[in-house]
């Protein structure tokens, strides 16, 4: 028996000082237990590595920027997946980034083996769309004036992003270590890596993914913590229970899982998460 997966592309989250090194210590644990499985975990575009290729593409005043979307990222990751792999993945999603991932389904089907989503937002969230004018006033008027520089300059404090990881990320408090907050602080240090957190929070993936996500005929799985909650206002769920059940009700095709953690599993809980992923691909798709 071939005891290696399926190559694996792996989509971080979108938020302040985030890139693909968000992945690493999942990485490393697969690799501790799978050293054949091809895995890559890319930079979206305006984080991380890519800060300086879309900079160097966007040379724009900042009135004038317009936001990244959910299918800019989606192309540029269906590129590196034809560059780098070569052949047909499994797309593993952290949080909301999973409409990227549906966007890449949508687009290339065929190259598409799977989908893996970790903690999903709220059905609700997926459901409907984004007032198209409140998200262009929002980015007008705050992201891309003199305040949303500001704004971002709060965001990377790291009295901050330790006061919102333990409050809206992590179970236990004390997972919030100085790894993490190193890690946020390092990455957001360059001020343009607002724009990727904004154009996420203008929220241009915010539409109606039902379609979609009832008739995805792809193997999926999806991974919720027990400790999971909404992350935005309007994503607010008040049962762990409730939400992997609705999950189950509309998509009764995928694997529909409860883990420890709460909203950033495949870094609090990351032997758990590769177990998890690892098993549901060797019984699925090998």
């Amino acid at each position: 028996m071939n005891d290696s997966t399926p190559p694996l592309l792996l989509i971080h989250p979108i938020g302040v000082g985030i890139s693909g090194k968000f992945w690493d210590r999942f990485i490393s644990k697969y690799r501790e237990i799978d050293s054949d499985t091809v895995i890559i975990a890319p930079d979206l575009l305006g984080c991380g590595s890519q800060l300086n290729i879309w900079q160097a593409s966007n040379k724009q005043d900042d009135s004038v920027r317009k936001p990244l979307t959910h299918v800019e990222w989606a192309k540029q990751l269906i590129e590196v997946m034809n560059a780098r792999i070569k052949k047909p993945a499994i797309l593993v999603a952290q949080g909301a980034s999973l409409p990227i991932a549906l966007e890449m389904i949508r687009s290339t089907p065929n190259d598409i083996l799977g989908v893996v989503s970790f903690g999903p937002p709220a059905w609700k969230v997926m459901s409907e769309e984004m007032n198209t004018f409140t998200s262009h006033l929002l980015w007008r008027f705050l992201f891309a004036s003199p305040l949303g520089r500001i704004l971002y300059l709060w965001f990377r404090r790291r009295k901050f992003l330790k006061s919102f990881s333990i409050k809206e990320l992590f179970a236990n408090p004390n997972d919030v270590d100085d790894e993490w907050l190193s890690m946020l602080e390092k990455g957001s240090r360059n001020q343009s890596t607002r724009w990727a957190v904004f154009s996420f929070l203008a929220g241009s993936w915010r539409k109606d993914w039902r379609p979609i996500l009832t008739s995805l005929k792809k193997p999926t799985l999806i991974l919720i913590g027990r400790n999971a909650t909404g992350i935005s206002r309007s994503g607010r769920f008040d049962n762990v229970k409730e939400h992997m059940e609705t999950y189950s009700k509309f998509m009764p095709q995928a694997e529909t899982r409860m883990i420890d953690g709460r909203n950033v599993l495949p870094y609090e809980q990351v032997e758990e998460s590769v177990y998890a992923v690892r098993q549901w691909c060797l019984s699925k798709l090998c």
